[in-house]
């Protein structure tokens, strides 16, 4: 086996191994963490500019064609999870609302609420907000293939420094900078103030490989550290002269990504085992379920013992984690089975 291939086989081990090692964080960044003090679930919030890192450093790399291709198969597979998800999601806020007996559709129909979900990447229903991630997910793909078509993303060291400066100045920074826009005073997550830039450092990450022969785990800690503390810091900062409108991106959470992302590319990968075999498919499958499990379980203690709610609210992001975890294992369990039933 040549050497790029052996690499390749390298990166795809540990990068699974480190998708399902992200998600427990990405349910305490979705439903919180009982810490007393809701510092684990802000910093939590480095987990989606980790995924796009390694979504943009797996689709951006080779040649033109090659690059094309890639970004085609992204297209693909995150529109179809998209619009599964969308169905779901929908069909369970259909159920939900219906039963709640409220007048939802004018609202769901009115521009604003459009507008907010097809450019913003916003949902505009209780049930499946995090679907903004996929979602974002997908219009960056397009977007890269169309940049990729026209031959710009030779230029895409160019587009980051942008992407960035725009993420900013639109997100932790817009009241520093008195950003306005349709009445809005701040941009959330969306494909361009969140994918985009991630997903092209992750092709910066790509082209410099060498960055990861071996370097020190020490240092990737320790830039993980620096990262949580200057977040930390600048929400501090922003909270104190009254600049604080915006909490869920912050440089500090981009520093925290790349440094798992590098810790990642940079270890040896060692033999296949639990983690790495089963990353990709189980990050996708709690990411789906999360928010189907967060309801129900909120839905049933309101219910049966409305007196623990926020005792159960508090405990939902770990309650969620571990019942997707075994939701997961069960299917994997089953869908094994039939494939070999079937054999």
């Amino acid at each position: 086996m040549n050497q790029p291939v052996e690499q390749s086989i390298q990166y795809r081990r540990n990068t699974d191994m480190l998708r399902f090692l992200l998600m427990p964080f990405f349910c305490f960044f979705l439903f919180g963490f009982p810490d007393g003090i809701g510092l684990t679930s802000a910093l939590s919030r480095f987990v989606p500019p980790a995924f796009y890192i390694l979504f943009g450093f797996f689709a951006l790399s080779g040649s033109q064609k090659l690059c094309e291709k890639r970004l085609l198969h992204g297209i693909k597979h995150s529109a179809l999870f998209f619009a599964q998800l969308f169905v779901v999601y929908f069909a369970a806020n259909l159920v939900y609302l219906t039963y709640l007996g409220e007048d939802w559709l004018p609202q769901a129909l009115s521009k604003r609420v459009l507008f907010n979900f097809v450019v913003l990447n916003i949902w505009p229903f209780p049930i499946g907000g995090s679907i903004w991630f996929v979602q974002a997910l997908l219009y960056s793909y397009i977007l890269l293939y169309l940049l990729n078509k026209a031959g710009l993303l030779k230029h895409y060291k160019l587009l980051l420094v942008l992407s960035i400066l725009f993420m900013v100045l639109t997100g932790e920074l817009a009241a520093v900078v008195r950003f306005h826009f349709l009445g809005y005073e701040f941009l959330p997550g969306g494909f361009l103030t969140r994918a985009l830039p991630y997903m092209l450092l992750g092709m910066l990450f790509r082209e410099n490989t060498i960055w990861f022969d071996r370097p020190h785990p020490f240092i990737c800690w320790g830039l993980f550290l620096f990262g949580g503390l200057l977040a930390v810091g600048e929400t501090i900062l922003l909270l104190r002269f009254g600049f604080l409108v915006y909490e869920a991106h912050m440089i500090g959470f981009g520093v925290m990504a790349a440094a798992l992302c590098g810790l990642a590319l940079s270890g040896p990968s060692g033999a296949p085992n639990f983690f790495s075999r089963h990353g990709q498919s189980y990050s996708m499958r709690i990411y789906a379920m999360a928010p189907l499990v967060h309801f129900a379980i909120m839905m049933m203690v309101g219910n049966l013992k409305p007196e623990y709610l926020e005792a159960a609210d508090a405990l939902s992001g770990a309650a969620v984690y571990l019942i997707c975890l075994v939701l997961s294992r069960i299917i994997s369990f089953l869908s094994s089975k039939i494939r070999r039933e079937q054999r």
